[in-house]
């Protein structure tokens, strides 16, 4: 017995134990399915029958309905304490065992009308729990053999114990006829309950080589996020600045990124920007936006000139991809106060001046990095900047959160923030900042990457030198 068991089992190796442990759990759901279909069905042919012929119903067809309801309520109860497998299918043996009690009772109380019903009655049986309890082929075998035997004991008791006209009516031939009908639907089941637990092995291999990819897919992503982390600035508080860096990827990586660099005690150059998409492919570009920056950082290059070499190197490495980047990048000089700065397709950034207390926007002043287009004119401007002055750099991921009726926080809305709050320090800024931007998409998790870094600028030591 048991080798097609035995075969799921060495197919299965290592994931047998977890497989069992599934099959165990869809069998007592099968179970208890098992007996409200049992129940739904004789009901449901009981209503059937007294609709065709209200006087055909019998005292008898009521005490089978309330011995069928009281088995099946009792099956429900046994098979939800039960833990294995085996004590499951050994439960469900018992009331199929009592669902054929039942049925020959029910056929012993009309067997004068209709001796050759049984085999059709059988048959409806077999198939209603050899196909709804997932059983392994070799156990179809054991609810063929129940299901022939009581056919033989229906066949013996109609010969020799109801005799005369009924029993000629169900002759020898009558029986083999019907013994083959069970037969056939006995195969049927057995070819089908292989097929089926072939497939529920194979789907579950499957299921378990998925789980085990996305596992190794997951690891490679979390490591992915901690190579993804060691790009992101950390926050900087000197004698020049006080620079808060706030970051939130929608998944494990993304495409915002930023990047800031004191190039002497009076520069800071500095880079915010956001490629088309996100996951990995957009993380990929990131990584070599940063050490194209770098490089073109350490070289000296102004905003504009760094803008249109990055817009070169998207163009040739990254042709035919669809992927672009927007961004804005600044060059702040603290001994002149003046910044330059260059936006290419990035939302309008903005700066807050103390003296005057207002918002000034940096809107673009061209199209996005890696576009198919032929510009080679250099985009910078520049502006005039004091201490306690503010930037506030950000991705799209900030003025594009949406509230769940779908309006947009919006720039209007950020500028209105930033005005209210600029008196705060950088890092408690950004922290308010999250804060509202939850409480106005009411939720926690938003559906782009968001990327912050607010610069505040300090009274620079050589203009008080100048001043003496």
């Amino acid at each position: 017995m048991f080798r097609f068991f035995g075969g799921v089992k060495r197919m299965l190796g290592s994931h047998f134990d977890e497989f069992i442990s599934r099959q165990t759990e869809l069998t007592r759901a099968r179970v208890k399915l098992l007996c409200v279909l049992s129940v739904g069905a004789y009901f449901f042919a009981s209503l059937a029958t007294y609709l065709i012929e209200p006087g055909s119903m019998m005292p008898e067809d009521v005490l089978i309905g309330i011995l069928l309801v009281s088995g099946a309520l009792i099956l429900f109860r046994i098979n939800s304490s039960l833990r294995s497998l085996r004590s499951i299918k050994i439960n469900a043996y018992v009331f199929t065992v009592f669902l054929l009690a039942l049925l020959f009772k029910l056929a012993a109380f009309y067997v004068v009308e209709q001796p050759n019903a049984m085999d059709s009655a059988l048959v409806f049986l077999l198939f209603l729990i050899a196909m709804t309890i997932p059983w392994f082929p070799e156990e179809v075998f054991v609810i063929g053999a129940m299901v022939g035997a009581a056919y033989t004991v229906f066949y013996l008791y109609v010969r020799f114990s109801i005799g005369g006209e009924t029993a000629a009516a169900f002759s020898l031939r009558e029986f083999l006829d019907g013994l083959m009908f069970l037969l056939l639907s006995f195969i049927l089941c057995v070819v089908v309950r292989r097929n089926e637990s072939e497939g529920d092995a194979r789907d579950f291999i499957l299921m378990k080589k998925v789980e085990e990819n996305n596992e190794k897919m997951k690891r490679e992503l979390e490591l992915a996020m901690r190579i993804h982390k060691t790009l992101i600035p950390a926050s900087v508080n000197n004698d020049n600045a006080d620079i808060a860096v706030s970051y939130l990827p929608v998944s494990y990586v993304g495409g915002d990124y930023a990047k800031f660099h004191f190039l002497d005690n009076d520069k800071l150059i500095f880079i915010i920007s956001d490629v088309t998409g996100h996951g990995v492919p957009a993380a990929l570009l990131v990584n070599r936006i940063h050490a194209e920056f770098e490089r073109l950082a350490k070289e000296g290059k102004g905003p504009g000139e760094l803008m249109e070499e990055l817009n070169t190197f998207i163009k040739q490495d990254f042709e035919g991809t669809d992927m672009y980047l927007s961004a804005f990048c600044g060059l702040m000089d603290f001994r002149k106060m003046m910044m330059k700065y260059s936006n290419h397709g990035h939302p309008p950034q903005c700066v807050y001046h103390l003296s005057g207390s207002f918002v000034q926007e940096l809107p673009a002043q061209t199209a996005m990095l890696g576009l198919p287009m032929e510009d080679a004119e250099v985009y910078q401007d520049e502006i005039k900047l004091g201490a306690g002055d503010r930037i506030l750099l950000f991705t799209d991921g900030v003025t594009e959160a949406a509230s769940k009726s779908g309006e947009m926080y919006g720039e209007s809305r950020l500028e209105g923030f930033f005005r209210d709050n600029h008196a705060l320090i950088p890092e408690d800024f950004n922290q308010r900042l999250l804060m509202d931007l939850e409480a106005f998409s009411g939720a926690e998790n938003f559906k782009d990457d968001i990327f912050i870094l607010n610069i505040a600028l300090k009274a620079h030591h050589g203009l008080f030198h100048l001043g003496r």
